[in-house]
């Protein structure tokens, strides 16, 4: 049973790498990161969001 269980791992491993595009998940991952500075420089002129007032302003 264990030589079957190894094929089907394997099977599904080349089924991953096949499903997987590179460009894809880069434009996904930069897109993300974009979105996450943004947000975090709304946060940051936004008082509310941290609970009070900024500091040193």
């Amino acid at each position: 049973m264990g030589i079957m269980k190894e094929k089907e791992l394997e099977e599904e491993k080349k089924e991953n790498i096949r499903e997987f595009n590179f460009p894809k998940g880069l434009i996904v991952a930069t897109f993300s990161g974009i979105l996450s500075a943004f947000m975090s420089l709304l946060c940051y002129r936004q008082a509310d969001c941290r609970g009070g007032s900024r500091s040193g302003h």
